[in-house]
């Protein structure tokens, strides 16, 4: 079975590790410059939070990416010790940062450039959330620089990337009042952890090993898990699940994606075993994931595994197919660095504009003549105005 470690750094990526962590059996960190943040978190280990407090200040990089840089550089080899303790034996390391902070912008890129030559016997995943366009300047710059910063080091390298959307996520919480950002922040972590578990585990129908999984997740670019339930007496025909995973590809959390950009394609299944054990049922389910198998002329791996269970009053499944996709190789990453560029600039130029606006236009005063200029009781220039009881014995030249 192959092994996870997840960490976080800085507040966001916190909060997305910590749902990780409240599955059974996950090893999981959180790395911040304030302890009293990481007091907060409800799931990972307290002898797995690293406080990472920037010299000079009383805590938290308040959104300076400079100051959550220099932060983990100052304690980068106690980070990278503690993480090489508790992922000895994990084969992946999954780093999880928001992007537009100090702690996470800053640490995240100086964290994973260590960890690619300090542990180099490990593969990699980044997560990574964009901030909504809502936030201001010094966020989407940050979230820029970051961002690029990162994409940078793992150029060349077989490093996927998770984005999340915070704009998606926050126009489905204006739209639906019983979702907010804590369910949507567990829900995501909850399909990442969960689609790993199952896909590690053994099947009498059929699985795919370590090297498919490996495979499936060596290749550049972005990546998405997505979850799909489908009641079974929905399944009416092959076109009932096709359509059900093709709305969840569609209407989603993570960055906006062109699926016939996938070069990797993995379907992973649950269903209950007395379901998959009719052979019509499997049939139905197989004949419905292979209409989807087309969607690129790219792919170089794809895989579909079943996994049986047995439903009782307690499983959460509550006796549906569950069906998690996973696709990688997608190229959202170029696209969404171009717009996180773009929201910037259009930042920036807006703010020079308003200071430009602000500022005083001394040229407009040349205007004002020597005479007018000049203190009339003795002679000499003065600069400006002169006072106005001093001009015209208390009259000044306008005449009030």
């Amino acid at each position: 079975m192959l092994d996870f470690l997840y960490v976080g750094i800085g507040q966001c990526g916190n909060k997305f590790v910590d749902a990780f962590a409240k599955n059974k059996n996950v090893k999981a960190v959180a790395i911040n410059t304030t302890q009293k943040d990481m007091n907060c978190l409800q799931h990972i280990n307290a002898q797995n939070l690293i406080a990472i407090p920037a010299s000079g200040t009383k805590g938290g990089a308040g959104k300076d990416i400079g100051t959550g840089k220099h932060a983990m550089q100052e304690h980068i080899e106690d980070v990278i010790g503690r993480l090489k303790n508790l992922g000895n034996n994990a084969d992946y390391i999954f780093l999880w940062a928001g992007l537009g902070g100090g702690t996470g912008s800053g640490g995240l890129p100086v964290l994973l450039d260590k960890v690619r030559t300090a542990m180099p016997e490990k593969k990699l995943v980044i997560g990574l959330t964009l901030p909504d366009y809502s936030e201001d300047l010094k966020v989407q710059t940050n979230a820029f620089n970051a961002f690029l910063e990162a994409a940078k080091l793992c150029e060349g390298m077989k490093v996927p990337f998770i984005l999340v959307d915070n704009n998606k996520i926050k126009t489905k919480i204006e739209q639906v009042n019983a979702c907010d950002w804590n369910v949507v922040t567990r829900n995501i972590g909850s399909d990442i952890t969960k689609f790993f578990k199952v896909a590690n585990q053994d099947s009498p129908y059929s699985t795919f090993d370590e090297g498919d999984l490996r495979n499936s997740m060596s290749r550049p670019g972005m990546m998405t898990i997505i979850k799909t339930e489908l009641p079974v007496n929905e399944i009416q025909n092959e076109n009932s699940l096709r359509d059900a995973i093709l709305a969840d590809w569609k209407d989603n959390f993570y960055v906006d994606f062109n699926t016939a950009d996938a070069d990797s394609l993995v379907f992973v299944v649950e269903a209950p075993d007395r379901y998959l054990k009719n052979s019509s049922n499997k049939k139905l389910l197989d004949s419905s994931l292979e209409k989807l198998k087309g969607i690129s002329e790219h792919l170089m791996y794809q895989y579909t595994a079943f996994y049986p269970y047995n439903p009782d009053k307690n499983d959460s499944r509550d006796g549906k197919v569950i069906v998690y996709s996973m696709m990688a190789g997608l190229k959202g990453m170029n696209e969404q660095l171009h717009a996180m560029f773009a929201e910037a600039k259009k930042r920036s130029d807006a703010m020079k504009e308003k200071l430009n606006a602000s500022k005083i236009d001394f040229d407009s005063f040349n205007f004002i003549d020597e005479d007018f200029d000049s203190d009339t009781s003795t002679g000499t220039k003065t600069s400006g105005l002169a006072p106005i009881e001093e001009v015209d014995g208390g009259h000044n030249r306008f005449g009030f």
